[in-house]
């Protein structure tokens, strides 16, 4: 038995989130180590695979939870006796230490203020076309500024019933997913894409870009500029206090919640394995065609309200 035949193993002790994100974790390392076999791997390509994960921006708490599911691996190697020393074990100065202290902004905002910011962006003009769009996935398929950046013009699917979806490359989980969303949600994306495709932008080039005074198109939105963009529509839109994209992400879930969707409907949508959101995880028993993305509506319940 082979030292990931051994890891492989001791998986089927843990709970089955705790086996996801675990082969989540071996799966990106491999690919990390290439041809250098797993107990061969150094102290030394411990410290790049991490620095590594840090120039992909991803979030503190990820690169964390990445650095102990591997030294938790390391710790099973060590005990079967398959590596001679925990590379992981000596590296926890390097971990990111200011996550803890941080408190995201999470406001709720109600379906009035969703819509006064939806609106916002002049639709006349080439960046206001693209932050109606950007607007709409945040708020209507809940997706982290993160999976909207990296977006392409390709990535606006549909499924052999031909309900749409957005296709995520490499999100906060390290795979691939995908985002079901509703018809007013493709209806802002279309219009960019339309754009887009006027810009003379192929299947593989950005959905979200910048633009110069010109309306030349000129590479891909940054994660920063995302939140600049979405502050700056909700203080045009009089909307004042702490609040950044992620917002749009918990309102989003919040208004489901309203409407009667369960948690492990909305922990789908939300892509979201967390024991926290949902008492009985199946993946399986939702995709674009019944995903409640295709619910979220904020016109129809503003109206109510």
């Amino acid at each position: 038995m082979n030292a990931v035949e051994y890891l492989e193993q001791t998986f089927q002790f843990k709970t089955l989130n705790a086996q996801k994100a675990l082969r989540t974790v071996l799966r990106i390392w491999l690919g990390f180590l290439g041809e250098t076999k797993l107990v061969d791997a150094t102290t030394q390509d411990a410290i790049v695979f991490l620095a590594e994960l840090k120039r992909a921006r991803l979030a503190d708490r990820t690169v964390k939870q990445r650095y102990q599911l591997l030294r938790a691996m390391y710790n099973v190697l060590l005990r079967g006796q398959y590596v001679e020393k925990n590379i992981f074990i000596q590296l926890v100065d390097l971990m990111p230490r200011r996550q803890s202290h941080e408190v995201r902004p999470t406001r709720m905002l109600t379906c009035d203020e969703v819509l006064k910011i939806l609106n916002a962006p002049d639709p006349a003009s080439h960046p206001g076309v693209r932050d109606r769009a950007l607007l709409a996935v945040l708020f209507g398929a809940g997706l982290r500024r993160s999976e909207a950046r990296k977006l392409n013009l390709a990535d606006i699917r549909f499924d052999g019933e031909k309900h749409p979806y957005l296709f995520l490359r490499q999100a906060k989980a390290g795979v691939d997913q995908r985002a079901a969303i509703g018809p007013w949600v493709l209806a802002a994306l279309s219009d960019l894409l339309s754009q887009r495709r006027g810009d003379g932008a192929g299947p593989d080039d950005p959905l979200f870009c910048f633009y110069f005074i010109s309306n030349k198109a000129r590479g891909r939105l940054s994660d920063r500029t995302i939140a600049r963009i979405f502050q700056r529509h909700a203080v045009a839109a009089g909307i004042v206090g702490q609040i950044a994209p992620h917002s749009a992400r918990a309102t989003a879930a919040s208004t489901l919640i309203d409407l009667g969707i369960g948690d492990r409907a909305v922990a789908e949508f939300l892509r979201h394995a967390s024991v926290e959101m949902v008492r009985v995880y199946d993946r399986r028993a939702f995709g674009p065609r019944s995903s409640p993305a295709r619910r979220l509506d904020y016109r129809k319940k503003a109206v109510n309200e």
